[in-house]
């Protein structure tokens, strides 16, 4: 039986070749990146996989180098992220589900979310990895925004085992002003950064999706920061410019998890539960 597992092009654009061979003359079709393609088999040479995939509304078959691919779906750790929208949770109730990691919001500007508290708490006694996220906004001093981030901590503490702050960098049209001075909210999320990772000694994850960076003018310097990237299209992953891949991916605002109440977020992040749990150190 062939390994008919799906993935998705990673690299701008990949060509699907009739033969396992780079040459003008082998060249099908060009894949655009996320394009998806169904594993058929391995060719002699094991760098090459023999693919399915539906180009022009066709299914065709050949031959891409397989580096070039990476799995559909991230290996299967799935989590949430939540905030005081969610209400109360009942986490001992969702850490027995298959949630392996929660991102809690702490703080939304200057103002902490008002479960973050409790949240933070009871989430880390379950054992789930956690990690706190901030919603970076436009108007709002960046240096006071990271300093009410922080002192979110005061009394839960952040640190060994848990997993890197989050900067939420998204539009906000209908509590913050006009974004009319791209040059500074771009200096304000890495002034924002800067001062996380000095405290904590953790770098910063970025949250944000294609669509606003490009809007930001996809700016440099950020390539460094792991990327929660946000993209609910099934089969077609859109990266922000700066990054080849993410590292955590949210897919759904509209999940359902026992223990909560209401829709939730669901993110999966892109390796094994060890690798999520080297992360957090």
């Amino acid at each position: 039986m062939p390994d008919e597992k799906k993935f998705r092009v990673t690299a701008s654009a990949l060509f699907l070749r009739s033969e396992p061979v780079v040459d003008r003359e082998t060249r099908i079709a060009l894949l655009p990146n996320g394009q998806v393609a169904t594993k058929l088999g391995e060719a002699d040479d094991p760098s090459w996989w023999r693919v399915s995939t539906n180009h022009d509304g066709q299914e065709i078959e050949g031959y891409v180098a397989h580096r070039y691919l990476a799995p559909l779906t991230p290996p299967g750790v799935k989590g949430i992220d939540v905030s005081y929208h969610q209400g109360a949770i009942d986490w001992s109730r969702v850490a027995a589900t298959d949630v392996s990691f929660a991102f809690i919001r702490a703080t939304y500007g200057v103002s902490q979310d008002k479960r973050i508290d409790e949240n933070w708490r009871a989430a880390r006694e379950t054992g789930l990895l956690c990690g706190a996220y901030h919603f970076f906004r436009n108007g709002k001093d960046p240096q006071a925004q990271a300093d009410a981030f922080l002192n979110a901590f005061a009394s839960g503490g952040y640190g060994a085992g848990d997993l890197p702050p989050v900067i939420d960098v998204e539009e906000n049209l209908r509590y913050d002003p006009p974004l009319t001075d791209i040059a500074a909210y771009i200096a304000g999320v890495a002034l924002w950064i800067g001062a996380v990772k000095k405290a904590l000694g953790k770098t910063p994850i970025i949250y944000t999706l294609d669509s606003y960076w490009r809007e930001l003018g996809n700016p440099d310097g950020f390539s460094q920061n792991p990327l929660w990237n946000v993209d609910l299209s099934p089969g077609h992953i859109t990266l922000p410019n700066g990054w080849s891949d993410y590292t955590f991916l949210q897919y759904s605002f509209t999940g359902d998890v026992d223990g909560i109440d209401t829709k939730v977020d669901m993110d999966e992040f892109n390796g094994s539960l060890d690798d999520l749990k080297a992360l957090a150190g």
